[in-house]
């Protein structure tokens, strides 16, 4: 897929779909996936996950209550599975076809802050990513439930959120330490099996031993991590090289997301040095929002900077219904559809952003998703109890 210039519209404009009514309390997460178009989901902090008929707009089909478990701070969809992270640091798996199930859950240190769909296990099996409020990033077999791997990727911060290329080895996440962080997934889990091995032989060595396989350890869990400094893209790339000077907040990553793009339409010169690209978006707390691409070998080769608002960008996707835009909500309820472009000069790469469409909305957004179905092309999670579906 590639990228194009955004078309001019006449007076482009979001309006509102429908409402979706039912939740007691302020609705906390929203999902949607392509293998179950028909279907919405949304989570509250009424200890509630409700499954929503797309295309009535009005009907709840099913209720689920994690009132012994606590609020719903995740919620995750793929085919007929659903995850459910609650407040009391537990992650649960639902199976939509069955009407009277007992809920599997697995209990974690820390509060899920976000959970993503990964690569495939060697078994077949979709391993879900899940990042917490400690800093950690958990691989986990959605089929045995067993956990692959566990990593510390934000030090003394929580993960706010992450990007995951299911195809292919890397994901990323961004968190209250100011830092991007680039981390591979099959490699890790295939280093936490070699940390198993080398912790036998490590109580069958000497001191002297243990010290060097220690060492060795750290040196590999290195080379597995990638860190970009936020605060460096914006001192480098933002306009007049400065951060948003209008805002008191900190640049704390507090969205993300990832599209795969083949570049191959968006070079001036017809030179093709990479078959695709892995663009990031990036919202911040400051107001800015960041545009970064990464190369076919995942090496940074773009990156641009917007003052996006006066206040933080609690969110932020790419459009699915179109890929040459992306959608942005600040603190302020203001929404934002964005053009954007990446455009080859010599040997180099510029990102090219321009807002397409502004709105106000009436409720601040806790969470938003895009579809690429007619029906609603834009679904808000907001604090006002309901789910708002948005077209434009």
């Amino acid at each position: 897929m590639a990228a194009a210039s955004p078309s001019s519209s006449t007076n482009p404009s979001f309006f509102k779909v429908a409402t979706l009514k039912g939740h007691e309390d302020s609705v906390t997460c929203v999902d949607w996936t392509e293998t179950a178009p028909a279907l919405i989901l949304s989570g509250s902090q009424d200890k509630t996950v409700k499954v929503w008929d797309i295309r009535d707009k009005k009907a709840n089909i099913q209720t689920y209550d994690f009132g012994k478990s606590g609020s719903i701070t995740s919620i995750k969809m793929k085919s007929d599975t659903i995850f459910v992270a609650t407040s009391d640091c537990k992650v649960h798996k639902m199976d939509m076809r069955m009407t009277d199930q007992s809920q599997m859950s697995h209990q974690y240190v820390d509060e899920i802050s976000c959970m993503r769909i990964g690569k495939k296990d060697n078994d077949g099996s979709d391993i879900l990513i899940i990042g917490d409020d400690s800093g950690r990033v958990t691989q986990m077999n959605t089929n045995s439930n067993t956990i692959l791997s566990e990593q510390i990727v934000h030090k003394n911060a929580i993960v706010c959120d992450m990007s995951v290329d299911a195809e292919s080895e890397w994901g990323w996440s961004v968190g209250t330490d100011i830092t991007l962080m680039q981390w591979q997934l099959c490699a890790k889990c295939v280093q936490a099996n070699s940390d198993e091995n080398e912790k036998k032989q490590q109580n069958t060595s000497n001191a002297s031993n243990k010290k060097n396989a220690k060492h060795s350890t750290k040196k590999k869990d290195r080379k597995l991590l990638k860190q970009h400094s936020i605060t460096e893209m914006l001192e480098k790339y933002g306009e007049n090289n400065s951060s948003n000077s209008a805002s008191i907040n900190p640049p704390y990553g507090y969205s993300m997301d990832g599209l795969r793009i083949n570049n191959s339409s968006n070079s001036n010169d017809g030179n093709h040095s990479d078959s695709s690209n892995h663009l990031l978006s990036l919202a911040l707390g400051n107001g800015d929002v960041i545009l970064k691409c990464f190369n076919s070998n995942y090496q940074h080769n773009a990156c641009t900077v917007v003052n996006a608002y006066h206040s933080a960008v609690c969110s932020i996707k790419f459009a699915r219904f179109r890929e040459d835009m992306f959608v942005s909500i600040g603190t302020n309820k203001e929404i934002t559809m964005w053009g954007w472009k990446i455009e080859e000069k010599e040997k180099t790469k510029e990102i090219k952003v321009k807002p397409v469409i502004k709105s106000q909305c009436n409720n601040k957004v806790n969470d938003m998703i895009t579809t690429n179905i007619s029906g609603a092309k834009i679904i808000l999670a907001d604090v006002s109890n309901d789910v708002a579906l948005l077209n434009w």
